[in-house]
């Protein structure tokens, strides 16, 4: 628009005092969408445009009482005066990530460039720190978003294989390091497939979002609780030093599903089964010890007893678990 303005009048422009030009100058500051701001290499704060003062939550005439300690995170402060004011002496700029603190204390993730200046005023020569910044925050929701979604089930909101298959690495590992057990259970749901083809699609992703909810609201913030695909969840238990701690968590698991479901103002009861794979009893690496654990899965599956069966490991008292029958609507098992 300036250059428009400079094209067509190019007279005007030319005839325009200093103080003109710096008053349509700093209406450019004024308007541009980013934060722009001047400080002392002190820190002391000489300029804050209207989009910064929106953004931290200040008034035209608080900008003067400011230091740039009262407008960055303490972390972030220290790596303006450590790093990045340093940086601009040494090199003319400095860029990255900061965080500001806005009058509400709230944290405002931004990408910030700082530059330094030499300024006079044909009397005194000083050194000056500017910078712009754009605020983070839309791409930091977007950002965590794509990242939850590349490791979360979309319908559950639970961690997906992906997740699972690095946190019970990493589970694996420390479970060694400290000579634990660690234990594997995979749940698989009966007679789910009948639920889908009663019921429709729409109706068995109900259930399994309801059942995503119950699962990660009934374990704690060191187990880890996925959906391995379909009707089927894997548990992470650490540090499991008893029989009764794998008993505890297989009835975990399938209290769970005690409580009916109501989908579409229908009362279904699931049952389901349950395998457990103990590290380092069962395998020592993620995909054996998975895999111990569907095949214990479906070991329940054919038992007609449907009963726990013991396995010769000692610590393992209950190796495989399955539910009852299922009460409200009756849904006979086809596995």
């Amino acid at each position: 628009m300036l250059a428009q303005y400079t094209a067509e009048r190019p007279a005007d422009v030319e005839q325009c005092s200093e103080h003109e030009i710096g008053g349509c100058l700093l209406q450019l500051l004024e308007a541009t969408p980013g934060l722009v701001l001047a400080a002392t290499l002190q820190g002391k704060l000489l300029y804050l445009n209207s989009k910064g003062r929106a953004l931290l939550g200040i008034g035209p005439d608080g900008v003067a009482r400011l230091r740039l300690q009262d407008i960055f995170t303490t972390s972030s402060y220290r790596k303006v005066r450590d790093e990045a004011i340093p940086g601009c002496l040494k090199i003319g700029r400095w860029q990255g990530e900061l965080a500001l603190l806005d009058a509400a204390q709230r944290e405002v993730p931004v990408a910030q460039l700082l530059t330094s200046h030499e300024v006079t005023d044909g009397r005194r020569r000083a050194t000056l720190i500017c910078g712009i910044a754009w605020d983070m925050r839309e791409h930091k929701r977007t950002e965590t978003q794509l990242r939850f979604r590349a490791t979360h089930d979309e319908l559950t909101g639970l961690p997906n294989r992906a997740l699972l298959l690095d946190r019970l690495t990493q589970g694996i590992h420390a479970a060694d390091r400290h000579g634990q057990r660690l234990g594997v259970f995979f749940l698989d749901l009966d007679a789910f497939k009948q639920i889908n083809d009663d019921f429709g699609h729409e109706a068995g992703n109900e259930l399994l979002s309801q059942l995503g909810a119950r699962l990660c609201a009934r374990f704690r913030a060191s187990d880890t609780v996925a959906r391995y695909g379909g009707d089927e969840f894997v548990l992470l238990q650490p540090d499991l030093r008893q029989p009764a701690d794998v008993e505890r968590g297989a009835r975990m698991l399938l209290e769970v599903l005690r409580e009916p479901f109501h989908l579409g103002g229908r009362t279904i009861q699931v049952a389901g089964s349950v395998g457990v794979a103990l590290f380092p009893d069962d395998g020592e690496d993620a995909e054996t010890l998975l895999r111990k654990a569907d095949s214990e899965m479906y070991a329940v599956k054919r038992t007609a007893t449907r009963r726990a069966v013991s396995t010769t490991t000692p610590l393992r008292g209950l190796a495989r678990v399955a539910t009852t029958a299922p009460t409200q609507e009756q849904i006979p098992s086809r596995c």
